[in-house]
């Protein structure tokens, strides 16, 4: 079976609300949710760990799979001071639960400047195997930005099937050898592929 090897995979997912105004307005939520639930399954399921940004749709369900698979010390949730004094009851469990580590960071001038500061740290501080992306907002494509910037060997794999942003990032397939990685449409598939490609990946690092 492949075996990550507790090695990192940032998670960036997120979709927005039905809003035709959006650049990506999302019409597939089932989609992306089906995807992450599938890649945060295979990477967890594989002995790997995810750090993501906190999202109030997107925390409980990996939560959950990490609950079901029972996993302990997987994730790694960044959050702005920001938001501190909206806390949601799942954010305490991540650690009294020991599913992971919940990292706050300083605010900002505004709520904007606050999530920019959460990502440069979450990307600067976290050492990446690395990256898939899922979703629909624009902040994904500035997550990608940063992530080049600061990590640019940190291999980064978009998943277009449910459209959106994640449409509009370059992936590194071939860094990988996946270069048939968008031909298919089964996230399952497209997750064992990402996982097993990275683990020859690294090894061949090493």
């Amino acid at each position: 079976m492949t075996n990550l090897q507790g090695a990192t995979i940032f998670l960036s997912a997120s979709f927005p609300p039905r809003d035709p105004g959006q650049r990506f307005p999302s019409f597939e939520v089932y989609l992306i949710l089906n995807s992450i639930n599938a890649f945060t399954r295979m990477i967890l399921r594989c002995n790997g760990k995810l750090v993501f940004g906190d999202h109030p749709n997107i925390t409980p369900m990996i939560l959950m799979i990490s609950r079901d698979l029972d996993v302990k010390n997987s994730v790694t949730v960044y959050q702005s001071d920001w938001c501190r004094e909206a806390m949601l009851e799942y954010m305490a469990q991540i650690e009294t639960k020991e599913r992971g580590c919940v990292t706050w960071t300083r605010k900002g001038r505004d709520e904007e400047d606050s999530l920019n500061i959460m990502r440069e740290e979450m990307i600067q501080n976290t050492p990446l195997a690395g990256a898939i992306f899922l979703g629909d907002m624009e902040g994904m494509c500035d997550e990608f930005r940063m992530l080049k910037e600061y990590s640019p060997t940190t291999p980064c794999i978009p998943v277009p099937v449910p459209r959106g942003a994640a449409t509009e990032i370059e992936g590194d397939y071939e860094t990988l050898g996946l270069v048939d990685f968008c031909k298919s449409r089964s996230y399952t598939f497209q997750a064992a592929c990402f996982v097993k490609a990275l683990e020859k990946y690294r090894t061949s690092k090493n």
